[in-house]
């Protein structure tokens, strides 16, 4: 079985065309951390146009919450969520150059047609990987929406975060029987 390496933010996006359907994936660098709140108040600020703390064009989003249970000792706790549940918010971040969403479980065909049509694969694990995932989190900062706690926006180092391909650009999807 193939096991591949990305980096993020992608600054080469023909890497992402070799990513095939259920390969392993290491991911390296920096992702941004979201779940559902956080996504719901965002959402509102890229439609008018407004900065944001993060670049979105070549950008991984892991769907996930992060807890700090000690910065200094690099010990950190996510927790991924389903990505189904976002769908729609995530679609106006694809528009915006979005390469990667991490996340757990099946989407919808539509939004799988329009991970395609925009180049963004999808990445996940099955559940119940949280604490092998979190080992992986090398340091964790608060972008924004610290108001919303273990749900802020942030910005994940990782190193060798283990991920499946679930979706990748040509067409093949894991939960498609």
């Amino acid at each position: 079985m193939t096991v591949r390496s990305l980096d993020f933010p992608v600054k080469n996006e023909e890497s992402l065309k070799e990513l095939k359907c259920a390969d392993r994936v290491l991911i390296y660098g920096n992702v941004i951390a979201a779940r559902d709140s956080t996504l719901s108040e965002i959402i509102p600020r890229i439609k008018a146009n407004e900065n944001l703390p993060f670049q979105i064009p070549g950008s991984c989003l892991f769907l996930s919450s992060v807890s700090v249970i000690d910065k200094s000792n690099n010990k950190f706790a996510v927790g991924p969520t389903s990505t189904y549940r976002m769908e729609s918010n995530l679609s106006l971040l694809l528009s915006f150059g979005l390469k990667a969403v991490i996340g757990k479980g099946a989407v919808s065909d539509a939004f799988l047609s329009e991970m395609l049509r925009m180049g963004c694969v999808y990445l996940g694990f099955p559940g119940g990987l949280s604490a092998l995932i979190s080992r992986t989190v090398k340091d964790a900062t608060t972008l924004s929406h610290g108001h919303l706690g273990n749900e802020a926006l942030c910005e994940l180092t990782v190193s060798e975060m283990p991920s499946i391909v679930f979706a990748d650009l040509w067409g093949d999807y894991i939960f498609r029987g």
